[in-house]
Formats: C-alpha cells, sequence, structure tokens
C-alpha cells in the first residue's frame, strides 16, 4: 500500500509506538482507517529495532529509508506475533525489502486419541488357499 504511519494519537489504537514516520500520508490514513473498522492491529510498528531493520524501502539514492510494508493482524491475534523486521540481506530485484514475521502458536495436545491397533491373523498365512488368493 506504500502507507507511511505517523505517530497521530488518532491513530494510536491501531498504531504502535515504534514507527519511522510522525505524520501519515494520505495511504497510511486509509490503512489504518480500514485496521480500526476491522479491529485489526498494524503490528509492524509495534516492535523496536535499529532503523535499517524497520525500514522496508530504500530510495534511490541510498538516503531515504520509509517503512511503508506493514502486517496487520486481528487484535485477538496479537499475542501470536512475536517480532516483525526486515531482512536486507535477500536480493529479490525490488527496492523493498522482504519482511521477516515470527509466529508463536501453541498446538492444542489431543488427550485420549483411541488409535485402532490392527493385528495380523498369522494362521491365515499357513493355509494353501489364502496364500495362493494374495500371491
Amino acid at each position: 500500500m506504500n502507507a507511511k504511519l505517523g505517530k497521530e494519537k488518532v491513530f494510536s489504537q491501531v498504531v504502535g509506538h515504534h514507527t519511522l514516520h510522525n505524520i501519515s500520508n494520505e495511504n497510511g490514513e486509509m490503512e489504518a482507517n480500514y485496521a480500526i473498522s476491522n479491529d485489526m492491529f498494524l503490528i509492524s510498528t509495534n516492535f523496536q529495532h535499529k532503523k535499517i531493520h524497520t525500514g522496508m524501502w530504500i530510495s534511490p539514492d541510498h538516503q531515504t529509508i520509509n517503512q511503508v510494508d506493514h502486517v496487520m493482524v486481528s487484535k485477538q491475534k496479537m499475542g501470536l506475533i512475536h517480532d516483525v523486521r526486515s531482512k536486507r540481506s535477500y536480493n529479490c530485484d525490488s527496492d523493498h525489502f522482504l519482511v521477516q514475521i515470527k509466529i508463536k502458536q501453541k498446538l492444542i495436545p489431543v488427550k485420549n486419541r483411541q488409535i485402532q491397533k490392527y493385528k495380523w491373523d498369522r494362521q491365515l498365512i499357513n493355509q494353501k488357499e489364502k496364500t495362493n488368493k494374495y500371491q
């Protein structure tokens, strides 16, 4: 969306404290309004990293770094996301960097699960009729 999210009080319910920008652009306002109306949170602004790991786009002159790619998640599932950062080392032929998301989810163990065990009837192997039919 190329959305720059700022630190405005209006969007504090959906934007974290660790965004690179102070003022949102038009796309950022639309993205924040969408998150508000759908009870979501822009989790990529919630983790503190160095500027090089927060920026998702770099200008061709390598002077300007922007945080324009974001991860939006339901507020109910925010606890599953443990980290979001950019990965600069991969060459994907784009001026945008890859976004790494670390998710940790606990699986619910299944208890008292009945597993059927099949026993082979070894006496049938000795019968010539069954052996011939199998062959």
